[in-house]
């Protein structure tokens, strides 16, 4: 009984990588587009799921970047 437990959490954390990952994209994708405000959503929700995503920080910078016209 006590494998069934291990698999339903490592299910459960496989698909949360995989939703990180997909907003990670997400997020890149919108700021390719030149959609600011779309990257800095996108990124913020990584961050707020998982604060050690180094990439969704990079793109909040950017993004912001893009919006301040510089």
């Amino acid at each position: 009984m006590k494998f069934h437990y291990i698999y339903i959490i490592l299910a459960l954390f496989a698909v949360g990588c995989s939703s990180t990952s997909g907003k990670l994209e997400e997020a890149q994708f919108a700021l390719d587009e030149g959609n600011f405000s779309e990257a800095i959503d996108k990124a913020g929700e990584v961050i707020d799921s998982d604060s050690s995503q180094v990439e969704a920080y990079r793109i909040l910078g950017n993004a912001h970047f893009g919006l301040s016209g510089l």
